[in-house]
C-alpha cells in the first residue's frame, strides 16, 4: 500500500470504525489472500469490534501491493459498498480501479477460511 492509500484509510478511520462489520469481512480478505489466517485470527480474538477495525485497518496499512483495492472489493462482497465508496479518491489517484467485485483466488477455499477463523 502506497502513502496515499494509507492517508486515505487514516482519513477514513472513524467511519470505518463506526460502520464497518468485520466478521465476513474477514473471510473475504482472507479468501484475497491480503492476509495470513494467523493475522486475522489474532484480529479477531480483540475483544471489542472497534479494536478489531482498528487492527485490521493497521494490518492493511503494512500490506503491499494493490492491497486498497482488495479491500475496497472486499467491503463490496460483504455489503459494505458505501464505506468502499471512500476509497475511491486513492484509487482514482493511483490508477488502480477496483473490479466489480467478482475477483476469484484459486489459492483459498472460503469454506477453510471460515472454519479456520471460527473462534
Amino acid at each position: 500500500m502506497d502513502e496515499d492509500d494509507r492517508k486515505v484509510l487514516t482519513k477514513h478511520t472513524q467511519r470505518f470504525e463506526e460502520e464497518l462489520q468485520v466478521d465476513d469481512l474477514y473471510i473475504a480478505l482472507a479468501s484475497k489472500g491480503v492476509f495470513d489466517f494467523k493475522a486475522l485470527k489474532e484480529t479477531k480474538a480483540l475483544e471489542t469490534r472497534e479494536d478489531q477495525v482498528r487492527s485490521l485497518l493497521q494490518l492493511l496499512m503494512t500490506r503491499e501491493g494493490d492491497t486498497l483495492t482488495k479491500f475496497s472489493e472486499a467491503l463490496m462482497e460483504t455489503d459494505q459498498g458505501h464505506l468502499a465508496e471512500l476509497l475511491t479518491t486513492a484509487a482514482d489517484s493511483n490508477g488502480d480501479q477496483p473490479d466489480n467485485g467478482l475477483y476469484e483466488d484459486v489459492n483459498a477455499d472460503p469454506r477453510m477460511v471460515r472454519t479456520i477463523l471460527a473462534v
